[in-house]
C-alpha cells in the first residue's frame, strides 16, 4: 500500500458504516433480507491503483461479518474490469448480468451482479 493513498481516512469512515443500524438491511426493508447488504465503492482517479478500493472493500467485508450480515452484494458496470477483478480476489462471485441498467455519460451500460456470502455467518 502506498502512503500517498490516504487510506487511513477511508478505513475510519468504513468502520462506522451502516451495518450497525439495528441490523436492518441496507438492501431491503423486508425482514427476510435483514442480513443482506448492498455495497458500492467508488475510488477517485487520483487514488486508483494504490490499494484504496481493496482496503475499503476488505473493511466492508470485515464489518459485515462483525455485524452478522450473511450476504454483501453489488452491481458493477460491466466495463469496470478492475472492480470486477478486485471483487473476485475478495471472494465475490458473479450472479448475473443486466442489460442497460446503469446510466452514465448519457448512455445505458450493462451491469454485473456480484455477491459474497459471509465466511462466519453464511446461509446455505
Amino acid at each position: 500500500m502506498r502512503p500517498d493513498c490516504h487510506t487511513r481516512d477511508l478505513q475510519r469512515v468504513m468502520r462506522t458504516e451502516r451495518f450497525s443500524a439495528g441490523r436492518r438491511s441496507v438492501f431491503s426493508k423486508r425482514s427476510c433480507y435483514a442480513d443482506v447488504a448492498e455495497v458500492g465503492i467508488c475510488v477517485a482517479g487520483a487514488s486508483s491503483g494504490k490499494g484504496a478500493g481493496r482496503m475499503v472493500l476488505e473493511a466492508v467485508i470485515e464489518s459485515s461479518e462483525a455485524h452478522g450480515m450473511w450476504t454483501v452484494q453489488g452491481a458493477t458496470i460491466a466495463e469496470n474490469s478492475a472492480s470486477l477483478a478486485l471483487q473476485a480476489r475478495c471472494g465475490f462471485r458473479v450472479m448475473g448480468h443486466r442489460e442497460r441498467m446503469a446510466q452514465r455519460d448519457g448512455a445505458g451500460h450493462d451491469t454485473i451482479l456480484t455477491e459474497r456470502r459471509g465466511a462466519k455467518t453464511g446461509c446455505d
